[in-house]
């Protein structure tokens, strides 16, 4: 229900992973297609609209997802972060506080003093 309210969100991802979660939605909820960005090293920013992220998380929700294991782990993988944003979504706030980017981009910390 949160997603639907929401007008736009960011996704940050690798190219090669957003064609995988673009892929798992069906061609007849695609349109019209997300503003995609190219960033460095492989990276996109992908404008989402919350009617698209409602398909993309019902896509992506439990590992019924039919397909090899590597769709599934990717659809797991981004619904976890997909879904830290939007249960932070407050359907009261006043308007005009964007929400922070979803970001499929790990990496490894820094331990220590260096």
């Amino acid at each position: 229900m949160r997603a639907a309210g929401v007008t736009t969100a960011q996704l940050i991802c690798h190219e090669d992973t957003w064609t995988k979660l673009h892929g798992l939605i069906p061609l007849l909820d695609r349109k019209p297609p997300p503003r995609v960005q190219a960033l460095e090293g492989g990276l996109v920013e992908v404008t989402l609209s919350g009617p698209y992220i409602v398909t993309l998380l019902r896509t992506m929700y439990g590992s019924w997802l039919p397909g090899e294991i590597t769709e599934q782990v990717i659809a797991e993988r981004a619904y976890r972060e997909f879904a830290k944003v939007i249960d932070a979504v407050d359907p009261e706030a006043k308007p005009g506080q964007p929400l922070p980017p979803i970001v499929l981009d790990d990496k490894i910390g820094q331990h220590g003093d260096g």
